[in-house]
């Protein structure tokens, strides 16, 4: 992860993608800055990146949505509710 420390930013149309790069994963989790953020992750406070992407010829770290979610979810013991488990139990009544 990059040393600079980027201002957080937030989708146009307010629709979180599914993928993010660090400044937009910092707004979505609520930190003030990219370096709020890795410093979260350095203390457990914050999900690691899910995955890296090539983009303009270097790897940069990403989170999926719903890995952060889930993280959150975790940390504050909030139970998720698991729509494959529901489409599984529908198939029977077709």
């Amino acid at each position: 992860m990059s040393g600079i420390s980027n201002p957080p930013r937030y989708p146009p149309s307010g629709a979180w993608p599914l993928e993010m790069r660090a400044d937009m994963t910092a707004a979505f989790l609520d930190y003030a800055t990219t370096g709020e953020l890795h410093k979260a992750i350095a203390r457990g406070d914050a999900p690691p990146p899910s995955a890296t992407r090539l983009r303009n010829g270097k790897r940069e770290p990403v989170w999926l949505r719903l890995a952060c979610v889930d993280y959150l979810a975790r940390r504050h013991n909030i139970p998720q509710h698991n729509n494959t488990a529901d489409l599984t139990d529908m198939a029977k009544f077709v």
